[in-house]
């Protein structure tokens, strides 16, 4: 089974962030790592359930065409169905998620770390 449920929902901080479960639970077993990478790179990534990205990482002709947001936007492919949150927030579901995929993956815990400690730098967060 390569789908899993990365963040469980009593792990939401709220029920307005069910599009970001949706989005890290779309990430297969096998693209997990490279989802996380990517995001703590100031990226994003996309899947078939959805995706995420970041002001900054967005082209141009992109930016022209959506409001300015600051964070990161968490999107399912539905009309109305996307949400901003803080880079607080987002570090908060990355761990969870990374923890609970470190379950499955301990080899990872490592590597997970660095690319945590990475998007929190990157945001002037601590980790």
């Amino acid at each position: 089974m390569d789908r899993m449920e990365w963040i469980k929902e009593n792990e939401l901080l709220t029920n307005k962030h069910l599009f970001v479960k949706y989005v890290i639970d779309g990430l297969s077993e096998s693209f997990f790592e490279h989802g996380i990478k990517s995001l703590a790179s100031g990226y994003g990534f996309a899947t078939d359930a959805g995706g995420c990205c970041i002001w900054e990482s967005l082209d141009e002709a992109s930016q022209s065409q959506i409001q300015r947001f600051e964070g990161v936007e968490f999107e399912i492919p539905l009309p109305d169905s996307s949400t901003v949150l803080s880079y607080k927030d987002t570090l908060y579901y990355m761990c969870v998620a990374c923890k609970n995929y470190c379950m499955r993956h301990p080899e990872a815990k490592e590597r997970l770390n660095k690319y945590l400690n990475q998007f929190a730098k990157l945001n002037g967060l601590s980790f």
